[in-house]
């Protein structure tokens, strides 16, 4: 059965499809400020973002995002310079990669404890990104995940975690103290270059 593509109403600010019975926003048409993504549409729950969403909206400071959201697909919020702030949905369970890219203003993120996956790159250069605490089912860091958060100082560490991929925190220069678990068997390489 092909998928359906149109519009929540003429005047809509996003683009969508239907899935299995389940909405997938593919796109956000409008420049405001402040986005807020309904938990649902004609009666179908929205559960995703689709690849590149909200790609470059530059104008964008803040997203509101239903519980009902499970995954970010790639490049969802990439180069939006001035989103400051994004709610975490509860049942989120995948941030694919290059999801946060670029989004230099983004200051606090907090990974809900559903979280199973974080893409490459998923957060690289979020250069105001001051803390992060990975929850216990992220059981791989990959590359370039944290890359160029400059100002990242604190990250908490999952207990089962058995590998740290090439490039994942570099250039994070002021990460100061990090404790890795007896898990971990893999290091990437200039993993922690940059590190000051």
């Amino acid at each position: 059965m092909p998928n359906s593509f149109c519009n929540i109403s003429e005047d809509s600010l996003f683009e969508y499809r239907k899935e299995c019975g389940e909405i997938i926003i593919t796109a956000y048409t409008g420049d405001n400020e402040h986005a807020a993504v309904p938990d649902s549409i004609n009666g179908l729950p929205v559960v995703s973002l689709d690849k590149g969403a909200f790609y470059k909206k530059k104008e964008l400071i803040s997203v509101t995002l239903p519980n009902t959201i499970r995954s970010f697909k790639r490049m969802a919020f990439c180069k939006c310079c001035n989103l400051s702030e994004v709610n975490t949905p509860s049942q989120l369970t995948d941030i694919s990669s290059d999801v946060f890219t670029n989004c230099v203003s983004l200051n606090k993120f907090e990974l809900p404890h559903t979280l199973r996956n974080i893409g490459s790159a998923a957060f690289s250069v979020c250069e105001s990104l001051t803390q992060i605490c990975l929850p216990e089912k992220i059981k791989e860091i990959p590359l370039l995940a944290f890359y160029g958060c400059k100002k990242l100082k604190h990250i908490s560490m999952p207990k089962n975690l058995y590998a740290i991929g090439d490039s994942a925190f570099c250039n994070c220069a002021s990460l100061d103290h990090i404790s890795l678990p007896d898990t971990l068997r893999t290091i990437g390489t200039m993993t922690f270059w940059g590190c000051t």
